[in-house]
């Protein structure tokens, strides 16, 4: 999984909610080329979630829900009161970017995109709700979060990655719309 390595200031942000892509997170700055990011992906063929981060520091700098099945799409009462968490940060979080390094060795460049992925089986729910939405890691309790803005990045007590959290009306509206 992926492991909080530090964190950033807060950045500037984006969230849609969409056909194509359920949710898409992206923050400042963008990431322009594949050489300059690594891809972290829970997946199966049945779901996946991706989480794009700058090779240069860890920086994430996107996240995106993009294939869910209906069965784990979950409408709940509130986000807000969903996975309280004894610490909260303000930043953005730095993931360790070991796992890829140790993969690709000291090559920055020319790299097979593929070796630029790592994929992980972690089944995880869209959870819904008129105030928000998230994505929560089955089996994950929440220790922690890293908070930019709107949006929190869950860990646990590993300081593991086990899901993201938006608390906006507007976008959870659009998602209860949208997949609800």
């Amino acid at each position: 999984m992926l492991r909080l390595d530090t964190i950033a200031e807060q950045r500037p942000f984006s969230i849609e909610v969409g056909d194509y892509s359920p949710l898409q997170i992206e923050i400042e700055p963008r990431v322009l080329s594949i050489d300059e990011s690594y891809y972290w992906r829970s997946t199966n063929g049945n779901y996946l979630f991706e989480i794009k981060v700058h090779a240069s520091n860890g920086a994430v700098a996107e996240a995106a829900v993009v294939l869910v099945p209906k069965d784990r799409i979950v409408r709940t009462v509130s986000i807000q009161e969903l996975c309280d968490v004894g610490v909260e940060n303000k930043g953005v979080p730095l993931f360790q970017t070991a796992p890829w390094r140790d993969r690709l060795g000291h090559k920055e460049t020319g790299i097979d995109p593929a070796l630029r992925r790592y994929d992980e089986r972690l089944p995880f729910q869209l959870l819904v709700a008129d105030d928000g939405v998230a994505v929560l890691f089955d089996g994950c309790s929440p220790h922690s979060a890293v908070r930019n803005g709107d949006i929190s990045f869950l860990f646990n007590s590993s300081n593991q990655l086990c899901g993201v959290k938006i608390e906006d009306r507007k976008i959870g509206q659009a998602a209860v719309r949208a997949y609800c």
